[in-house]
């Protein structure tokens, strides 16, 4: 499939350093972690499958590139973090209910906060830990509703991993 954000998609992927990669996969996977939650609300069983589908690659993605050399206790400590909302996502897959989503995007956005700190990364405000705070019906101030409607641009800065 095919479609006009693709190459900035591909671009953005293409010239991120290592650091920014990671920082895209988090969000990545916190953006679909929060599409899935919608749709297991909603109970549209399918598209809650590929949104848990997305969130679970980017997690193991993220599994996958761990440096057990370099990070020591910090990567052993991540990997199980991993692991574990890799058995969140498929308990959340099989039983189409939302709290094991809940549970993963509650270890996602503090790590993903974290990651930004580390290595001075801003974070849209679509993934701010205070957004989850906000009531259900503020979903197109989390800029998720406003995002999956529009192509991504290259002048946002931003990576659309939407498919």
């Amino acid at each position: 499939m095919s479609s006009p954000a693709n190459p900035y998609t591909n671009s953005a992927v293409n010239q991120a350093d290592p650091v920014k990669l990671v920082e895209m996969l988090y969000a990545g996977a916190i953006r679909f972690c929060r599409m899935a939650q919608r749709h297991v609300a909603a109970s549209e069983i399918e598209p809650a499958h590929h949104a848990i589908l997305r969130c679970y690659a980017i997690i193991a993605e993220l599994m996958a590139t761990l440096d057990f050399e370099k990070g020591g206790q910090i990567a052993q400590g991540l990997e199980q973090c991993y692991d574990f909302m890799l058995s969140r996502l498929k308990d959340a897959d099989m039983q189409k209910q939302a709290g094991p989503l809940d549970e993963v995007l509650s270890m996602l956005v503090p790590l993903h906060g974290t990651w930004c700190e580390s290595f001075g990364l801003s974070r849209p405000l679509s993934i701010q830990p205070v957004a989850a705070a906000l009531p259900e019906t503020a979903d197109t101030f989390h800029g998720e509703q406003a995002a999956e409607s529009q192509p991504a641009t290259p002048l946002g800065g931003r990576l659309n991993l939407q498919g």
